[in-house]
C-alpha cells in the first residue's frame, strides 16, 4: 500500500501519513514508513544504542545495503566497529529500483559481534531465507570478525500480513535479552499475541505523539 494523504506526524526520519493509520487499523502488512518509524522510536526514545554499543538500522537502508555494489557497502554501512550488536529489518523485494514498500515479506537479521554470527529470525518458517543470505553475503564483506550466517527458532506469525509487527516485536525482544544476557545466545522471540498487541501499541503511539505535536504548535487550541 503506498503511502499517500493528509500528514499525521513528522518524527525522525519519516512523515505518517493518513494510508499508514489505515494500515494500523486494519489487517494489513506493514510498509517500511510504520518499521522505520517505530525503530526510530526504539532508537530515539527506548533502548539507547551508543550505551548498548548497538544500532538498528531503518528498513530503507537495509535494503540499499543489501542490493548495493562492493565500492558503495562500506560507505553506506559507516563504521561499525564499536558496535556490538546491528539490526537489519529485511525485505523480500531484491529490485535494485524499488527502495521502499516492495516485496511481500519481512524478517530480521541481527549481527553479534562477540558471537560472530548473523542470526536470521524469520517468522515465516525461513521464506525470506534468501533475502536474508544476499545481505549477509555483503555485509560479511565489511564487517570484522566475518560472521557465520544461522537460521535461528522464531515463533511463527498466525496469518500472512503480520511479519513486521513480528520484526519490531522480536527487536524489542532481542535487545531486552541482551541488556541481561550481553549475547543473542538463549533469546526467546516474540509470540503471535505479543505482535499482534503492537499494531495497536504502535496506532496510540502515533496519536498520542500527534495530540502532543499539536500541543506544542497550538497551545491556544485546547
Amino acid at each position: 500500500m503506498a503511502t499517500v494523504g493528509r500528514i499525521v506526524l513528522d518524527y525522525g526520519d519519516y512523515l505518517i501519513r493518513e494510508s499508514e493509520m489505515k494500515i494500523l487499523r486494519g489487517p494489513h502488512w506493514l510498509n517500511d514508513v510504520i518499521i522505520g518509524f517505530y525503530i526510530d522510536y526504539l532508537r530515539l526514545e527506548v533502548f539507547p544504542e551508543e550505551e548498548l554499543k548497538m544500532r538498528i538500522f531503518g528498513p530503507e537502508m537495509t535494503q540499499l545495503l543489501k542490493i548495493c555494489g562492493p565500492d558503495d557497502l562500506k560507505n553506506l554501512l559507516g563504521d561499525v566497529s564499536d558496535y556490538q550488536f546491528l539490526f537489519f529489518p529485511v525485505n523480500n523485494s531484491d529490485d535494485p529500483e524499488q527502495m521502499t514498500s516492495g516485496g511481500s515479506h519481512w524478517s530480521l537479521l541481527v549481527y553479534s559481534r562477540t558471537e560472530a554470527v548473523m542470526a536470521h529470525f524469520d517468522s515465516s518458517f525461513g521464506m525470506n531465507g534468501p533475502s536474508a543470505e544476499l545481505l549477509y553475503h555483503q555485509l560479511a564483506r565489511a564487517i570484522r570478525p566475518t560472521p557465520t550466517f544461522q537460521s535461528r527458532g522464531c515463533a511463527a506469525q498466525e496469518n500472512g500480513h503480520d511479519c513486521g509487527l513480528h520484526v519490531l516485536a522480536n527487536i524489542e525482544c532481542i535487545v531486552t535479552h541482551i541488556m541481561k544476557s550481553k549475547v543473542l545466545n538463549g533469546v526467546h522471540t516474540a509470540k503471535p499475541d505479543a505482535a499482534n498487541k503492537l499494531r495497536t501499541k504502535i496506532y496510540e503511539l502515533i496519536e498520542k505523539k500527534t495530540k502532543s505535536s499539536g500541543d506544542k504548535r497550538d497551545p491556544q487550541s485546547k
